[in-house]
């Protein structure tokens, strides 16, 4: 029997709840907190706390299930973040068709921005990504003030 025990010396069972059922495995050390209950909601666990618990504390079980859901849910977070939604309707006409021009896109002489926004998201799609590239090319425009937009190489 190992279970964590209470100040009475009663061993205690695990205070949470899965798809609505006990859980009937002994409570360990791992103690269910603000960041398990959001982590929970984000990753759309079935887990919740048994109102009849008198205790925050977790098996083992769980908190496994907890720390390989808590490493998708990093995973993902960075996934999502290398990729940000950019608004393209910000930039100006005279940008969108400078990008048009550099990177031959076919697309209609009197185009309007909504037109030039498409064509330029649909291209930016299809484009392979180097970072390191970018990040030196980035790095030398700074350095140099220079638009690498307006040469041809």
């Amino acid at each position: 029997m190992t279970g964590k025990k209470s100040k009475r010396n009663v061993v205690l069972k695990c205070c949470l709840m899965d798809d609505d059922k006990h859980c009937k495995q002994f409570a360990g050390s791992a103690v269910y907190g603000r960041r398990i209950v959001r982590l929970i909601t984000d990753q759309n666990l079935n887990l919740r706390l048994n109102p009849k618990a008198r205790h925050t504390n977790m098996c083992n079980y769980h908190r496994d299930i907890l720390q390989i859901a808590k490493i998708e849910y990093k995973r993902n977070n960075k996934k999502r973040m290398r990729s940000p939604e950019i608004n393209m309707h910000l930039l100006t006409v005279k940008t969108l068709r400078r990008y048009k021009s550099y990177y031959n896109i076919r697309a209609g002489r009197g185009w309007n921005k909504a037109r030039l926004v498409n064509a330029v998201e649909e291209h930016l799609k299809t484009l392979p990504i180097n970072e390191t590239e970018i990040i030196n090319n980035f790095i030398h425009m700074v350095i140099t003030n220079g638009n690498k937009l307006d040469k041809k190489e």
